[in-house]
């Protein structure tokens, strides 16, 4: 169970980690809380006593959230746990934790329950081919607190964590905890990420990063008419998660695009981007009004714009007069070059853009 993957994501954040809950970074592995492309934890392990903990079972409940049980480890199968523990996390921006531990057994506990965490703040690249990071990192501990922080010229990542009631190194925190019999506890820690010295971005729980409301999301897509419950449920499933999907990128304010996919790819790559956007038209046509207009850097106001070049394509590809109707019919495709260095396309669809090997480079040093 602990080598089972969770995912949960909201907008720019997400988080990978095993069965138990835990994560743990290692080469090639995309483990972590992840926002913008970077990694801001790196460790988030939890411990009873000092031990790992045993799972029972792990999902996701939404996109955004996860639920994890866990027992203490007995070592033997002659005895059952005396306790268990309810780990739910949810992911916006940062994440909550929210531990509730329970004692089943007949006398009192007396507990230390810990988490180890630490953060390398690398991105997706350095995460993929361990590369090592060339800036500062540094650390603040507080009294109920500690802000994790990496700095390299004026470019700032911080992780703040924060734990009411909690004992803080630099590198965990600690409940000391006492059950009665049958009695229970919980507490919650909140995980925030910010961009600048001392500024955590606000949280907003369980909204995707769009202006409207899942509800207004759902309402506005069209509607399945079917008996069959699996196809109305996997219709609104697929709905969900392209919103959830769905990120603004700092280089355009108030708009967005769907990311190409979780882990290695929550970023904007053009042409999966846009490939989606278009695909996702007939439900959810916002997401190709950034597609259709959004001109790429470099580009003067007399070079046809990639997507707007593509449209042109579904433009080709559609019959608009009672000529083009009547090659549809015939059988003989309407055929248009695109200006952006498409291939010829037919009424098949729109033909992919041409790009040049650097369209994925990597992204400057950070």
């Amino acid at each position: 169970m602990s080598d089972h993957q969770i995912s949960i994501l909201s907008g720019s954040a997400f988080v990978v980690s095993d069965g138990l809950g835990d994560i743990e970074s290692a080469v090639g592995n995309p483990n972590g809380l992840f926002y913008r492309d970077m990694r801001h934890l790196s460790r988030w392990q939890l411990r009873l006593n000092g031990r790992q903990l045993s799972a029972m079972s792990a999902r996701t409940l939404e996109y955004d959230e996860a639920v994890f049980f866990l027992v203490e480890p007995t070592g033997t199968i002659y005895r059952n746990p005396a306790m268990s523990l309810i780990r739910r996390r949810e992911v916006s921006e940062g994440m909550h934790e929210h531990l509730e531990l329970h004692n089943h057994g007949l006398r009192r506990i007396d507990v230390e329950l810990s988490l180890l965490f630490d953060a390398d703040f690398a991105d997706l690249f350095e995460v993929k081919d361990d590369l090592a990071k060339t800036g500062e990192l540094y650390r603040h501990p507080e009294h109920d607190g500690v802000t994790l922080g990496y700095l390299r010229g004026d470019f700032r990542r911080e992780t703040y964590i924060n734990a009411p009631g909690a004992w803080f190194t630099e590198q965990s925190l600690t409940f000391r905890v006492g059950l009665e019999p049958r009695e229970s506890w919980s507490a919650t820690v909140v995980v925030r990420v910010g961009t600048a010295r001392d500024e955590p971005r606000p949280q907003l729980m369980h909204r995707p990063e769009m202006p409207d409301s899942l509800a207004e999301w759902l309402a506005a897509a069209p509607k399945v008419d079917t008996d069959w419950h699996d196809l109305r449920q996997v219709y609104r499933r697929s709905l969900i998660d392209l919103a959830a999907l769905r990120f603004y990128p700092e280089s355009v304010p108030d708009s967005s695009l769907p990311a190409a996919g979780l882990p290695w790819f929550m970023a904007l790559f053009g042409r999966d981007s846009l490939i989606t956007s278009y695909q996702a038209i007939p439900f959810v046509p916002r997401c190709s009004r950034l597609a259709r207009t959004r001109r790429p850097t470099g580009m003067t106001s007399a070079t046809p714009s990639p997507a707007r070049s593509c449209t042109s394509c579904v433009t080709a590809s559609s019959p608009t007069s009672a000529s083009d109707r009547t090659r549809r019919t015939s059988g003989r495709p309407t055929r248009r070059r695109c200006s952006w260095s498409c291939s010829t396309s037919t009424s098949a669809g729109p033909a992919t853009p041409k790009r040049s090997a650097s369209s994925k480079a990597r992204p400057g040093p950070r």
